[in-house]
């Protein structure tokens, strides 16, 4: 579909099933965590390329910045934080490309 503009009450991002070829997970969208003590996660999908905007919203009270740093095309990306937490750090994550 292409579309200048769309209106819509609702978007639902369906669930894909793992790569068959490589196993790795084809998620665009997903839940996350930092665990306690740590700087950062890695998160594994196909569908990120280094051109994906990546939004990262925490769903813990936080005062630690959350960045996607890195990002590997068709594999994996980073979210880091600046200093380790004293408490896992949930969030939740969204690939537009």
């Amino acid at each position: 579909m292409l579309a200048e503009q769309i209106n819509t009450d609702k978007l639902t991002i369906n669930e894909t099933p793992p790569n068959p070829d490589t196993a790795k997970p084809t998620k665009s969208i997903g839940t996350a965590k930092i665990l306690a003590g740590q700087t950062f996660v890695e998160i594994e999908t196909t569908k990120v390329t280094t051109d994906s905007r990546i939004f990262v919203t925490a769903t813990t009270k936080t005062d630690k910045v959350l960045s996607v740093t890195e990002k590997i095309d068709k594999d994996r990306f980073k979210v880091e934080i600046p200093s380790a937490a004293t408490e896992d750090i949930k969030f939740n994550w969204w690939i537009v490309n």
